[in-house]
């Protein structure tokens, strides 16, 4: 989306204006594969047994309320920054998150619930 807003200022976005739509439907398509179940599937795999009960409401809550002031931000966001600045913004913070994820967060296939 960023690319789209950048060919946008440059003034060559006017053959491609379907680009926005196709960017926006793989994006909930695979925010709901990926990144809206992590809060889910990470507390489930890595809490221990005895405080996953107690920790689980309280992660949902802490995602639900950052889901909120992200939507609620992006409005003025947008008109600071412009598309071409928000966009990049949520693509390397969802860049430096995938990348944490993928080397700090343990593997859990073929362990047991107590591993």
């Amino acid at each position: 989306m960023a690319g789209y807003f950048l060919l946008g200022d440059l003034g060559m976005a006017d053959s491609i204006r379907w680009l926005p739509l196709l960017i926006l439907v793989l994006y909930f398509i695979l925010f709901n594969i990926g990144l809206s179940s992590l809060v889910w599937v990470v507390t489930a795999e890595i809490l221990p047994t005895e405080i996953r009960d107690q920790i689980i409401p309280f992660a949902i809550l802490v995602s639900s309320i950052l889901w909120f002031l992200v939507t609620f931000f992006f409005h003025s966001m947008f008109v600071t920054f412009g598309g071409l600045g928000i966009f990049l913004f949520y693509a390397l913070i969802s860049l430096f998150f995938s990348v944490t994820s993928f080397f700090f967060l343990p593997e859990t296939s073929g362990k047991s619930q107590e591993e």
